[in-house]
């Protein structure tokens, strides 16, 4: 049986740390560029209750050192302007 859904977008900023509320059942598609925004582009089931649940998020930039832990999940890595970020998602947040 098919499910309906609807694609959504949220812009994150470029910090270390960042937390959305995102549609509970929401699944993360993508995380690109689009302009001067990085962007996260989630799927959500039209019968998604309303309910919100915050994920937390990582913005990483080349070159920079950080400590990588289990409990993150990489997302991809976006091009804006001369800058390279790489973007994870706590999994503690899932």
């Amino acid at each position: 049986m098919s499910e309906s859904k609807v694609m959504y977008k949220y812009r994150l900023a470029v910090t270390d740390k960042q937390t959305l509320a995102l549609p509970d059942g929401a699944s993360i598609m993508a995380v690109q560029a689009q302009g001067v925004d990085l962007c996260l582009w989630v799927e959500v089931p039209t019968t998604q209750s309303g309910v919100n649940v915050e994920r937390t998020f990582l913005i990483r930039g080349t070159g920079r050192v950080f400590v990588r832990t289990t409990a993150e999940r990489y997302l991809g890595t976006v091009q804006l302007n001369e800058f390279v970020w790489h973007v994870y998602q706590c999994l503690s947040s899932l």
